[in-house]
This record gives structure tokens, sequence and C-alpha cells, in this order.
């Protein structure tokens, strides 16, 4: 039987999104970063490049600028069919829209096309960071907050890499922490430096046997320092753990 709690670090496995936050929450991560998108339309062999310049979770829908070459325009106008692949920092995102789905209007007095957000899109860690796991007998406390949310958990770390953590919490948080929300201040007491960012939700599980909630967290807006802290206290766990091996 799979372990819910057990993390598949294979770069190679690809995961499909369907949840309305984990969605906004990718797409808006590719408009944050002026992601470029690459964009197929059915039956064409040319590529056309947009970007997405607007996310709107209430109204369930999303904007792409205007494409390069232009003649994407007119392909979107059309109502064409079409595919989208992305890339963010080691990770391949791909979705599809269906014909006709395309409205124009203007933003800023630049042109764009909304579009209903897709039902599900593909995400594609091909690049895994690497990830050191914590021992038993380490006790390094966290703590999520996030005053609109109505959110305060203090927890452990199990394991971090340069781009995320994962946590444990005593009780079930399957209700309070949703994958794809981000929350305003993550912080984390390493050695003698404490590490402050925001956190986007991943994945929460629930052991009921345990009570135990285990919660992924993906680093968001860090500054130079704290990635620095981060990047030396996972160097440092690696070297402890190969130290360890050879005694």
């Amino acid at each position: 039987m799979p372990n819910p709690f057990a993390i598949d670090d294979d770069p190679q496995q690809p995961r499909l999104l369907s949840s309305l936050g984990e969605i906004v929450a990718n797409l808006r991560t590719l408009m944050d970063s002026h992601d470029p998108l690459i964009v197929r339309f059915a039956e064409r062999n040319r590529k056309f490049q947009s970007y997405v310049v607007a996310v709107d979770k209430d109204a369930q829908r999303f904007a792409l600028d205007e494409f390069i070459p232009n003649d994407g325009d007119k392909l979107m106008q059309a109502g064409e069919a079409f595919s989208v692949e992305a890339f963010h920092d080691g990770v391949r995102i791909t979705w599809s829209c269906e014909k006709g789905q395309a409205k124009q209007e203007k933003m800023g007095g630049a042109p764009c096309f909304w579009l209903p957000l897709p039902t599900q899109i593909t995400y594609h860690q091909r690049r895994a960071a690497f990830r050191v796991s914590l021992k038993h007998s380490q006790k390094v406390p966290l703590r999520v907050t996030d005053v609109s949310h109505n959110v305060q958990a203090t927890g452990l770390l199990m394991d971090i890499s340069a781009t995320g953590c994962r946590c444990l919490f005593k009780g079930d948080l399957t209700g309070k922490l949703h994958p794809g929300e981000r929350y305003d201040q993550l912080t984390i007491a390493m050695d003698n430096t404490r590490v402050n960012c925001q956190a986007e939700i991943r994945h929460v599980a629930h052991d009921s046997a345990r009570n135990l909630s285990v919660v992924g967290l993906r680093f968001v807006e860090l500054n130079g320092l704290d990635q620095r802290a981060i990047e030396r206290f996972v160097y440092q766990q690696q070297r402890e753990a190969r130290r360890t091996e050879t005694d």
C-alpha cells in the first residue's frame, strides 16, 4: 500500500493538478515571474509566445498577452483550440484550451485575451532540488501565520531543500491549510538563524492514527540573506549526514 506521507523526489513523475487553488497558484507564479508561454494551435506546426498578464480567481478566468508573432492574435480571434507549455525553476507546466473560449479585451490600453481557467494542468518537476531529512533528535521549530486565513500553526521541520520544506503539525490541518494558497509568514528557527518568508502550500495529509498533519511548503519571495541561510543549513545537514555515514 502506498504511503501518503512518503515524498516522491523522482523528477520524472508528472502530477495532474485539478483544484482551483493549485491552478491559480501556478498561473500566478508564471505571471509574477514573467515566464514566457509556448503556445501551439491545433493542427498547426508553428509556435507562438505569450505571457500570463492577469489571473482572476473569483471570476475563474485568466488573461494572455498579445502573441509573438502577432499571427497568433488572429488564430485566437478565430477561436482555435491550443495548448500551452511553460517552464519555471525546473518545472514544466502544461494545459490546453478548447475552441471558442477566448474573449479579446483591453487591459491598461493594451489588447489581451481572457480565457476560462483550465480545468486541470500538468505539473512536471524535471529538476529536483537536493533535499535533506532531519534526524528525530533534531528539533527545528517553525510557524505558519496568516491573518486573512485565520491561521497560526506551530510545528517541526522534517526535511528541507533550497526551494521548500516538509513539516509536521499536531492535529488535523486539512481543513485549514489548502494546496495552492499562499500564507503571509513562515518562520523557521534554524540554529542561530531565523528565516522569514511567505509560503505556498503544496500538499497536506493527516495521519489519523497519530493525529498529525504532514504539510509540504514552497518558499515564496525569499530575500538573499534568507536564501543563503537555507542553502547553508542544507549544506551543513548534508555534510553531517556524510560524516555520520563514514564514522
